[in-house]
């Protein structure tokens, strides 16, 4: 996140203000990935100050627009909901096209 935030400052500075935008897609919570509780409490603590700093923020939920709000600050015009849904393309996988990819990949 830092190095994103800080390039998007240094494009700023080339180009006499016209810096690009910074925009964290929150899809996973990058603390959460952690299973030592001294990483987990380092990366949060981590999310926690550049979080604010990004222009945008694009969550999944609205329950996580609401968790970003109350524990990393981010809230207002800034955070978007984007709904992970699959295409109309996707759909449940027939048996037998389960049965023909397994034996394929030899699981």
């Amino acid at each position: 996140l830092m190095l994103g935030y800080l390039f998007c400052l240094w494009q700023g500075i080339k180009t006499r203000g016209r810096r690009p935008r910074f925009v964290i897609d929150w899809h996973n919570l990058g603390f959460s990935m952690f299973e030592s509780s001294t990483q987990r409490t380092l990366a949060k603590f981590y999310e926690r100050i550049v979080g604010p700093l990004a222009d945008a923020h694009l969550c999944v939920t609205h329950a996580m627009e609401v968790w970003l709000g109350e524990n990393f600050d981010v809230h207002g015009k800034r955070v978007r909901v984007l709904y992970d849904k699959p295409p109309f393309m996707f759909g449940p996988t027939r048996v037998e096209e389960q049965h023909d990819l397994f034996s394929r990949l030899e699981l």
